[in-house]
């Protein structure tokens, strides 16, 4: 029926329905983009929280192992025990043998990490080796995958 509608329009209109499917398809590849866009946006705000969580605990251990230090060795003993049982646990990179990795293997290591594991990496690496070449492919990685998807062709 559409059909023989469009067939007594005038010969310049006649290719309106193409124009409307191309337009059609155009919002909806658009709509998608967005889609994608939103989609990675909320994953990447729980990435990021889930690194501020770790960041504030990691801190607030770390403050509570300085002020133990200062404290009387009677009081500051046990406790001083558990803060850095806590603080291990939460700053060994979840690599396995990290800690022996040469920086060529510790850079291949690293990727496909999360956020989290190279932000534990990022922390053990200042604290003990301080690798510039390391802390840089931590850097690539966390920018990877910060990007934005790229558009499907």
């Amino acid at each position: 029926m559409l059909e023989k509608l469009f067939s007594r329009l005038p010969p310049g209109s006649r290719d309106a329905p193409e124009h409307l499917r191309e337009h059609v398809d155009s919002l909806t590849d658009e709509a998608r983009q967005r889609l994608d866009q939103a989609r990675h946006e909320a994953w990447l705000a729980r990435k990021d929280g889930r690194v501020r969580l770790w960041t504030l605990s990691t801190r607030g251990l770390e403050r509570a192992h300085e002020l133990l230090d200062e404290a009387p060795p009677t009081l500051a003993g046990p406790l001083l025990h558990l803060v850095d049982e806590q603080l291990t646990r939460a700053t060994t990179p979840a690599v396995p043998g990290y800690a022996d990795l040469n920086a060529r293997d510790a850079c291949l290591a690293i990727r496909g990490l999360d956020l989290l594991e190279l932000e534990r990496i990022a922390h053990f690496e200042l604290a003990h080796k301080d690798r510039k070449t390391v802390l840089a492919a931590i850097e690539r990685e966390r920018e990877h995958l910060r990007a934005a998807p790229a558009a499907e062709a």
